[in-house]
């Protein structure tokens, strides 16, 4: 929406968001921008003293935030399956959880479950993610699930046959399958959930390009861009 800032946002005191990767970038930012407006946010960050320093930021800004840290690594399933089962065991319901966290092209590399690094942490962490917490997800009542693609998902393809990357992988392209897989969840999922007359929406959004590290090639130093604004579909 033109000309739209965050003080558009409604209060949001006594609604619970999950944020993947929110201890830098994008997922900081919101998670301020949540905690600003009332809600409950839990920072779900692979580094725990990363995402002990966004807290420290978000509470310098927000005294009064309730925010909290949970570790998630999204290339390690077993660490999907013990943060969701935490969440489930935590909270009777889920009002917004945004799937944010990701990685992009970093040298080749595999996730511990055997998968090409980019993939399985854009796509299949949060894929796991979403269904291990739609239980509590659905017990809220106007929930919604926000999964961040990207451009470079618009020119992309699935090459089901080298999910894995062993064959010719090349960093961008395995990028933009991610990122295109990303973007085929969120829209299958809501197609799903509209034909099931579920309460629960699911969008995908379009980030565009800020300071952040997500170019770092998962190394966690600081890039030259990520995302600054969503175009949601």
């Amino acid at each position: 929406m033109a000309g739209w800032t965050t003080a558009d946002m409604p209060d949001l005191t006594g609604k619970i968001a999950v944020i993947t990767g929110a201890s830098d970038g994008l997922g900081l930012e919101t998670a301020r921008a949540l905690a600003l407006k009332g809600a409950d946010v839990i920072l779900a960050v692979r580094s725990m003293k990363k995402g002990g320093e966004a807290l420290e930021k978000i509470k310098k800004d927000v005294p009064n935030a309730d925010v909290k840290l949970k570790e998630l690594d999204l290339s390690n399933l077993q660490s999907v399956n013990v943060f969701a089962e935490s969440m489930c065991d935590a909270y009777g319901s889920l009002d917004l959880l945004i799937n944010n966290a990701g990685v992009m092209m970093p040298p080749y590399k595999k996730t511990t479950d055997g998968f090409e690094l980019q993939f399985g942490v854009n796509h299949l962490g949060h894929f796991a993610l979403t269904g291990q917490l739609m239980p509590i997800i659905q017990a809220a009542e106007n929930p919604r699930i926000v999964t961040l693609s990207s451009l470079a998902a618009h020119k992309a393809s699935i090459d089901f046959d080298n999910l894995d990357g062993v064959t010719g992988y090349r960093a961008y392209t395995f990028y933009a399958q991610s990122k295109f897989a990303n973007l085929l969840f969120a829209v299958k999922l809501q197609n799903k959930l509209k034909n099931e007359a579920a309460h629960v929406k699911s969008f995908v959004c379009h980030p565009g390009l800020s300071q952040s590290n997500l170019l770092s090639r998962g190394g966690g130093a600081r890039g030259k861009g990520s995302c600054h604004f969503y175009k949601i579909i």
